[in-house]
């Protein structure tokens, strides 16, 4: 084999491994947590059940103190993003499940749909940070300023770590 190959057949082996990891990575990968459940725990003002209830979109709005014009607005938003995202959760669930019918198949059509799962994840994040923006965009200065600290706050709370516990191992249990 001459320079070329070898680093030809290097890069095709790296390359295998990294879609396998990325491949394991979203078989493994545990539900993800949306930001409002993060910033708001249920309770009275936030109802279990499916997305479009009213609960965090009212924890936002009193977090915010938004007047009637932008609570019209940002209902918009919560409808638009709320139709994108189930849609690109619906697609994410048929990749998944066609990456599990691949199974014992092809390597190569099982990292098509992997990078296909992929792409979509990016679309999900995106449409979240359109979804933040249009709703800092109908936001005072001073609102925005408050929203800026609620999104500090969600980060924080997304960092990796123990579940339910910000910071630390969890305690010792008692035998």
């Amino acid at each position: 084999m001459n320079g070329n190959s070898k680093f030809n057949a290097f890069a095709l082996i790296v390359l295998v491994l990294l879609n396998i990891v990325t491949v394991a990575a979203l078989l493994l990968k545990q539900p993800e947590q949306h930001a409002t459940e993060i910033i708001m725990p249920p309770g009275p003002d936030r109802p279990h059940g499916p997305p479009g209830h009213k609960g965090p979109g009212n924890f936002i709005v009193n977090e915010l103190e938004l007047n009637e014009e932008q609570r019209a607005q940002f209902d918009a938003l919560k409808e638009t993003h709320h139709t994108t995202m189930k849609g690109i959760h619906d697609q994410v669930k048929a990749k998944k499940e066609a990456l599990f019918e691949a199974i014992g198949g092809d390597e190569a059509t099982a990292t098509a749909i992997a990078q296909e799962i992929g792409a979509l994840q990016t679309q999900l994040e995106m449409a979240t940070y359109q979804h933040f923006t249009a709703l800092r965009n109908i936001c005072t200065p001073e609102q925005q300023t408050k929203l800026d600290g609620l999104m500090k706050e969600i980060m924080r709370h997304m960092a990796p770590g123990p579940k339910g516990r910000p910071g630390g191992p969890p305690p010792p249990h008692p035998h």
